[in-house]
This record gives structure tokens, C-alpha cells and sequence, in this order.
């Protein structure tokens, strides 16, 4: 686990859907902060403190692994310091003709999808291995229109939890997204929109949010369940928090009880489970940087 964390400034991955592999990088912390801070990813309170002499979070980034192709960072936390501010939001005050008008279309294909409040990512930044970020709330509409037209918006991401399930037998556990939802087709792991359900003395609850995922979308019990610290993936828009839950059960007993949860929904979130036991499993509807994080996730293990 040391040697893997000393390596993970020199190391990146090239993530392509059907082929993974490891690659080599001798990019030193100063060249990485300066590439961040000039255009790689979009320059907010995260990547000015990077540029900070004597920076903490520069130090910390030595202890990072990145994502070649998809430009993915994975930086263990931890601690969460979120809270939610009033903001105004540009984008959805500018284009709220043109959001309802999508959105309507949206539903007319899936009159499932609900247009309630959502939070989304405005500022962050990390020291002393603590992850502070400033969220603001928004429409649901607002929210995927601005995903499923590209981020038009570049000062704000989506940030969401996601619990990775663990078998005994040292499996994942993925959900395959059902027909009638926005993620149609997708596999990844448990995970919800952050909401107000979520908020509470003043601060944003993201183990809360992502237990409550589980059960909604898996019905699996997590009281004898033990639980990883947070893992910081980053990817282009997005800040997932992941963290890994680890079960007794073998892949197939959870996989089982997860399908029985399943038929008795009446509209279950998910369609079917993947297991993930190896690169030989992925699949192209999963996102990159969740095989981003399964490829971290067993170059640690080996060195464990």
C-alpha cells in the first residue's frame, strides 16, 4: 500500500473502453499543476490552490494516480466539509426556455423522470487530506440539460457519491441502469443526484446519501458491512466520491439477493447486476472513471 501510494504521481491510465492498460509518466508535481492550471480541467478554488507555492494540496498530489486518456485523478480523503450556498446559476437563468423545452422531450420518451431539487458542485479544494467544497441547489432540469449537452458551464460539476460493493470472494458488484431512467444502458455503482434530503446542520451528508442509494437500488443490508475511507475520483465535470463497502456475502449470494430486490420493485432503478472481477470484465457502458477506480482499487490490493 506505501510503495503503491509513493508511485501514484509517476503513474497514469489509458482508459479505452475495451482496453486498459498501465502506463508510465515522469511528469513532475510542478508540470502537472501548471498543465491543470492552464487548461486541462477548468481552473476553480481546486486547481488555484494547486499553483500556490508550499501548497498543501500540491504535496498532497504526489499521492495521486491520473487517468491519461480521460484525464481522471484519484486522491484518497478523510474527511467532507460541503456546504450549500444560495447561488445564482447563469445557465439555467439564460437558457430556461430552451432547458423546460428539453426537458419536456425528455419526458415524453420517459414520463418517469420528476423534475425535483438537485445540488451541483460550484467550488473545492483539499488540505490535510479534508475535501471542502461549496454546492448550490438547482432544478433537475436545469442539471441534465447541462450534462447532456456538454458542460456547457465549465465553472461547476456534478458531485455525487457511489458505493462500490465488495463481495467476500473479492468481486464488484455493478448495476446496469433500467430503460426509464437518465442513465439508461449505464453500469456503475450505486449512486444518486445529492438533494436537500441530504443536508443537515448546515453541512451535506454524503454517507448518508450513498447507504440510502444501496438500499433503494440493491435492497442489501449493511449492517455487518465494513466500510473503506473515501476515495476522490476526478474527471472532466465530475467530482465521485467512492467508497468501497465490504460484504460477507460471496458475488453470487448478493448478486441473487440484489435480482429478488429487483422483481418485487415495481420500478426498480435497475435492470440486471454485472460482476466485476477483472479487466476481463468491463464493459463499454461503464464509465471511465469508474474503471479508472477498480484499476486503483487492485493496484493497491497487490501491494497490501
Amino acid at each position: 500500500m506505501i510503495a503503491a501510494a509513493r508511485d501514484w504521481h509517476r503513474s497514469r491510465f489509458s482508459v479505452n473502453c475495451d482496453k486498459i492498460e498501465f502506463l508510465s509518466s515522469t511528469e513532475s508535481e510542478g508540470a502537472k499543476a501548471r498543465r491543470i492550471a492552464t487548461g486541462h480541467h477548468p481552473v476553480g478554488v481546486f486547481e488555484r490552490a494547486l499553483t500556490k507555492p508550499g501548497s498543501k494540496f500540491l504535496r498532497s498530489a504526489t499521492r495521486r494516480r491520473t487517468c491519461k486518456m480521460t484525464d481522471i485523478d484519484i486522491i484518497p480523503v478523510q474527511r467532507l466539509d460541503f456546504h450549500v450556498a444560495y447561488l445564482p446559476w447563469p445557465f439555467a437563468a439564460e437558457r430556461r426556455a430552451e432547458i423546460e423545452s428539453y426537458f419536456a422531450h425528455l419526458r415524453r420518451e420517459k414520463p418517469q423522470l420528476w423534475n425535483g431539487r438537485v445540488l451541483v458542485l460550484r467550488d473545492f479544494e483539499i488540505s490535510d487530506a479534508t475535501l471542502r467544497g461549496t454546492l448550490f441547489e438547482t432544478d433537475y432540469a436545469s442539471f441534465i440539460a447541462w450534462r447532456d449537452w456538454g458542460f456547457p458551464d465549465r465553472h461547476v460539476r456534478a458531485c455525487f457519491a457511489m458505493g462500490a460493493l465488495l463481495s467476500r470472494d473479492g468481486a464488484f458488484l455493478l448495476g446496469v441502469m433500467n430503460a426509464h431512467t437518465a442513465g439508461a444502458g449505464d453500469i456503475y455503482f450505486p449512486s444518486g443526484v445529492l438533494d436537500p434530503r441530504d443536508v443537515a446542520c448546515g453541512g451535506v451528508d454524503f454517507d448518508r446519501n450513498v447507504r440510502r442509494e444501496i438500499a433503494e437500488e440493491t435492497g442489501l443490508s449493511l449492517d455487518d458491512v465494513t466500510t473503506d475511507p473515501w476515495l476522490l475520483v476526478l474527471a472532466p465535470q465530475r467530482v465521485a466520491l467512492i467508497k468501497v463497502f465490504r460484504f460477507r456475502k460471496s458475488a453470487s449470494e448478493m448478486r441473487a439477493s440484489i435480482l429478488d430486490h429487483l422483481q418485487k420493485e415495481t420500478l426498480s432503478e435497475l435492470c440486471d447486476v454485472h460482476i466485476v472481477r477483472d479487466p476481463s470484465d468491463f464493459k463499454p457502458s461503464m464509465p471511465p472513471f469508474v474503471s479508472a477506480f477498480l484499476l486503483h482499487f487492485w493496484a493497491c490490493d497487490r501491494e497490501r
